[in-house]
């Protein structure tokens, strides 16, 4: 069965050669890999890179239209039964196509995770820095929204699943992996994980959106939070605890909007009342005595001062 390897690229000419070998070593079947590789108007020498291997790749050069266009645009070039999304400095270990396909056929499955791990590479030399084994516990929607992260190289999925989610969202520039993940499960994938090591992850690469602007991910944590909320408001009275998750999730966006938009975060504090009109916090300390005493919108506007002093 055929496996469509999706790599969105942009200004990763350092990196994107080792990429690719880590496709050359897996054990599945070469014959039965497809690999679209998107540049996506990059700046530097991919291009000229990627030209070493449009004898044997689909390489499709576009405008920058960020992460999200660049994988829905490999998306419709693809033809296999399974979809691999790989970043373009990321490794795919050996085993893990072929050991991924073999849990999702034997078990009817739509999304394939496993172990994975964190490196940098300093002169060409790979050193692992953390191991994150973790397997999904309970509401899979909730834990997806809230608490559970998998790059996509961890992750292989059906096509079938993937077609109904319906690709990336494009007003999404970061988490936008993790929304997708979530729209599978809200989609009612079924899920398998595999406990081993499936792909290494590399960090402090300059180019990497979230160590860029803190500003612009909390901004898209925002956004993703307010929409996750319009699927699932009509759920919070059979299901308050995925009502307690948004609300967390906006209350995380207010603390650091506090500190760096004060327009995002009188947004963010009327979007979390509009859930819930006398909302006070369930933890104890200041912000829940001064929430009850001043209302919430007051408390965080006083918490908000304290905030950026100590910034």
């Amino acid at each position: 069965m055929k496996v469509s390897i999706i790599i969105p690229a942009y200004n990763c000419a350092d990196y994107i050669n080792r990429t690719i070998d880590s496709i050359f070593a897996q054990t599945y079947p070469r014959t039965n890999l497809e690999v679209i590789i998107v540049n996506d108007g990059s700046t530097d020498e991919t291009a000229n890179i990627l030209s070493n291997y449009e004898h044997e790749f689909t390489i499709i050069h576009t405008k920058n239209k960020g992460v999200s266009a660049a994988r829905n645009e490999g998306l419709k070039y693809s033809t296999g039964e399974f979809i691999q999304f790989l970043d373009s400095d990321d490794i795919l270990l050996p085993n893990k196509i072929e050991e991924q396909v073999n849990i999702l056929k034997e078990n009817n499955a739509d999304v394939a995770y496993g172990i994975w791990q964190k490196f940098v590479e300093t002169d060409g030399d790979i050193k692992i820095t953390q191991t994150i084994d973790r397997k999904i516990k309970g509401d899979i929607e909730i834990a997806l929204f809230s608490d559970y992260w998998y790059p996509p190289a961890s992750i292989l999925y059906s096509r079938r699943i993937v077609e109904k989610v319906g690709g990336f969202k494009l007003w999404l520039e970061m988490v936008e992996d993790a929304r997708f993940l979530l729209d599978a499960a809200i989609m009612g994938a079924k899920f398998f994980y595999v406990p081993k090591p499936t792909a290494l992850y590399r960090i402090g690469n300059e180019n990497s959106l979230s160590q860029i602007n803190e500003l612009k991910f909390v901004h898209c944590c925002f956004k993703n939070a307010v929409s996750v909320c319009d699927l699932w408001k009509e759920q919070f009275v059979n299901h308050p605890q995925k009502k307690d998750a948004v609300i967390n999730c906006l209350r995380y966006c207010i603390n650091r909007f506090s500190v760096l938009n004060e327009t995002y975060f009188n947004i963010a504090i009327s979007q979390l009342l509009e859930i819930e009109p006398n909302y006070i916090p369930t933890q104890k300390g200041l912000l829940q005595i001064s929430s009850k005493i001043l209302g919430y919108r007051n408390a965080e506007r006083i918490a908000s001062f304290k905030r950026r002093l100590l910034k």
